[in-house]
């Protein structure tokens, strides 16, 4: 049985996050790709062995909105059914456990410059962009 992603990216301007509607990068990190999954959250690491970007899950971030069901528990977000976090392009350019080689992996090659070319459309830092995941 596979893993797959559902993931949205957004961009902070004016004191609010707005979702980006770049289909490039959308499509980057939509993508399955283990290797990706892994190194960002250890997901599918068995044949990797990378030491994750986001060690835990932090859950959807506070601007975010919960949907609640009738009982007080959450729906699923996007389909996501575990593993619901986020993470910014800064903090992925500043894991201290990166290293060289994993610049072959998909995240660098693919998703960290379509990111990076977002920030520049934009106007904004690293910090401004992050992208919100969740695995199904």
């Amino acid at each position: 049985m596979g893993t797959d992603i559902t993931a949205e990216i957004h961009v902070l301007k004016n004191n609010f996050w707005k979702e980006c509607r770049n289909q490039d990068c959308l499509d980057a990190v939509n993508k399955q790709s283990y290797e990706f999954f892994a190194l960002l959250a250890g997901v599918r690491n068995e044949e990797f062995e990378f030491i994750p970007i986001v060690k835990e899950p932090k859950g959807l971030p506070e601007d975010i909105q919960r949907k609640l069901n009738d009982d007080g528990f959450e729906y699923e977000w996007n389909g996501a059914e575990w593993g619901i976090s986020w993470v910014t392009l800064q903090e992925i350019l500043s894991d201290p456990c990166l290293s060289l080689k994993h610049s072959e992996n998909y995240l660098f090659k693919e998703i960290v410059p379509c990111l990076m070319q977002l920030a520049k459309l934009e106007n904004v830092t690293f910090e401004q962009i992050r992208i919100v995941y969740g695995f199904f």
